[in-house]
C-alpha cells in the first residue's frame, strides 16, 4: 500500500468533515453482545436503521446507545449528490457509550 501524502491526507479530512456536517441523519447499525460489528459489511447484518441524531459543536455526533452499547455509525453521500451511485462518499464510525 502507498503511503497517503500529507495534502492528500488534508484533502480526505477536509471531504471527510464536509460530508459528516452536511448529513441530517445516519444510519446505525448496533452489534450484538457476542460481535463487534465494526466496518461496512455491519450494515448487512444486526440492526441498521436511518436515525436523527445530535451533533455538538465539536463535532462529535450523539446517538442512544444505553440499551446497547456497541454500534457503527454511516454517512453516506446522498443518492442526489452523487456522481456514480455505486462509488457514494462515505464514513463508517465505530463507537460505544460513555456516560
Amino acid at each position: 500500500m502507498s503511503e497517503i501524502s500529507k495534502n492528500e491526507l488534508e484533502d480526505m479530512s477536509t471531504r471527510y468533515q464536509e460530508l459528516v456536517a452536511s448529513q441530517q441523519t445516519l444510519l446505525l447499525s448496533t452489534a450484538s453482545t457476542a460481535v463487534f460489528l465494526h466496518q461496512l459489511r455491519s450494515f448487512c447484518a444486526g440492526q441498521c436503521g436511518c436515525v436523527l441524531y445530535l451533533r455538538q459543536c465539536d463535532g462529535v455526533p450523539y446517538v442512544n446507545l444505553l440499551n446497547n452499547p456497541r454500534g457503527s455509525l454511516l454517512f453516506i453521500r446522498p443518492e442526489s449528490e452523487a456522481r456514480n451511485l455505486f462509488a457514494r462518499e462515505r464514513a463508517v464510525l465505530n463507537c460505544s457509550v460513555r456516560k
